[in-house]
């Protein structure tokens, strides 16, 4: 027996009974207040669906998957399991049902420890000066689904074991069963279950047709490789390909939206600075941040505090910092009056060593927003990777292989347009870009603000003449 919900995407999804108490789990319904894509509803009204639904989603496409997988590849599946040291007392005929069992698990659970506001929080604790401690969503997430496993007696020892092996991260691939990695890639891998439902899920959400791919193409045509990972067959090929391309122009057009980009640094700003507030204080500090990767994470107080960590508490937390600061950013942001683009700088390309200087660079510019303040002056920044066509990746060029009649070729070979060890196009590099936001847009505040900012990098030069900024019109 299953429970069926509606979904915009797949008309139902069918929820296993014996997964109804993780669906009910505190940690889990959590994520019903956390949004998916919270920053992309200042462009995209209709973008506020949660983290949950998208969870609900990758669980049901992980089954589905799984169940085509083991279908397309029973004879190599067999084998697999027939190895693997926790499969190898379990009749063959209920290997698939345990897998395919492990892969709805992984699939709902991948994304319990996300943070509100996903990575912005976790970038805040980059950029904030001094901070001694950090948040790692995967780190977080691998120790809350083991309390969500290890406490459903449903579930019997040999799944528990498995998903809780997957979902760790710290683990690497080598050290993982065959049967493992498998589930591993299926969620996080060169093309995923996890990108499959969400870029689909966030255009629907967004309005927008960027994210179409076609799912029953794709993951009803997936399988093993010769390699034991998650390859595709010649049928479902052009849709692995198009998955890529529907991520870049996701990427390209919502998930790096010029607002998105303005956004993140105003809340990169006000996260840093109140962290750096109560960095001090453990107590206060759990306003913003309910536990760090450096704390016990599995005692039930900070469990408890952590369930009611969502996008309006933490909005909340740092509100209550009595801070002006801080008050008139989210003020700002809630509002949305928010800055304007003026320039970008490609640091890969002028300023080569600071992609290795991270930290320093960092320094620099909270010297120059101090400097600048002072003169009733502002203006914010972010620090990101430019986003490229995909044709050159190695996920294409390498990774994900085709299986065309007896033999395996990369992606890219398979549709025509592999290259040699050698030959792909240098430029194809992912560029840092420095993008700097301000308030005020006049040609006064640009050109000083360019100086300092120039002569501020120029530490991290190797070219004689220091390049011209990116203007935005």
């Amino acid at each position: 027996m299953a429970k069926k919900i509606r979904d915009p995407l797949y008309g139902f999804i069918e929820i296993p009974d014996e997964y109804l108490p993780l669906v009910d789990h505190k940690i889990l319904q959590r994520l019903r207040w956390v949004n998916q894509l919270p920053l992309e509803q200042l462009v995209y009204p209709a973008a506020q669906h949660s983290r949950f639904e998208h969870s609900l989603g990758t669980m049901h496409l992980t089954r589905k998957a799984a169940e085509c997988l083991v279908c397309n590849s029973n004879e190599r599946f067999l084998k697999i399991t027939k190895g693997d040291a926790l499969f190898k007392e379990v009749k063959a005929s209920k290997r698939r049902d345990i897998f395919i069992g492990c892969a709805g698990l992984v699939g709902l659970l991948h994304d319990v420890g996300h943070a509100p506001f996903s990575h912005t929080m976790e970038d805040a604790c980059d950029y904030a000066s001094g901070l001694k401690f950090k948040y790692n969503h995967e780190y977080v997430g691998c120790v809350l689904a083991k309390c969500v496993l290890d406490g459903a007696k449903e579930l019997d020892e040999i799944t528990v074991a498995i998903c809780s092996k997957v979902l760790n991260k710290k683990i690497r691939n080598e050290q993982l069963s065959p049967v493992e990695v498998l589930l591993r890639y299926m969620i996080d891998g060169p093309f995923d279950v996890d990108k499959g439902d969400y870029i689909r899920r966030d255009s629907y959400h967004c309005g927008v047709v960027y994210g179409i791919y076609d799912i029953e193409r794709l993951w009803s045509n997936i399988v093993i490789t010769d390699t034991n990972t998650i390859g595709v067959d010649a049928k479902g090929a052009l849709e692995a390909w198009s998955l890529r391309i529907a991520r870049y122009k996701m990427t390209k057009n919502a998930y790096k939206h010029h607002v998105r980009n303005i956004t993140d640094a105003l809340l990169i700003e006000v996260i840093s600075r109140g962290l750096e507030i109560t960095s001090d204080d453990t107590r206060e500090r759990k306003r913003i941040l309910p536990f760090c990767c450096e704390e016990k994470i599995g005692i039930d107080e900070n469990i408890a505090h952590f369930c009611l960590w969502n996008d309006n508490t933490l909005i909340k937390g740092l509100s209550d910092l009595d801070d002006g600061r801080i008050a008139t950013k989210i003020e700002s942001f809630m509002s949305r009056n928010l800055y304007k683009r003026l320039f970008e700088i490609n640091l890969t390309k002028d300023f080569p060593e600071s992609k290795n200087n991270i930290d320093r660079l960092h320094t620099n510019l909270r010297k120059i927003k101090t400097e600048f303040s002072e003169k009733s002056l502002d203006f914010n920044y972010i620090v990101d990777k430019e986003i490229l066509p995909p044709v050159f990746e190695d996920e294409v060029q390498k990774e994900i292989r085709v299986r065309d009649g007896s033999k395996y070729l990369s992606l890219a070979e398979y549709l025509g347009f592999g290259v040699k060890d050698g030959d792909s196009d240098k430029s194809y590099v992912k560029n840092l870009k420095l993008r700097v936001f301000a308030k005020r847009s006049d040609k006064g505040i640009k050109a000083e603000l360019q100086e300092l900012i120039c002569k501020a990098l120029s530490e991290f030069s190797v070219n004689e003449s220091v390049a011209k900024p990116i203007e935005h019109n």
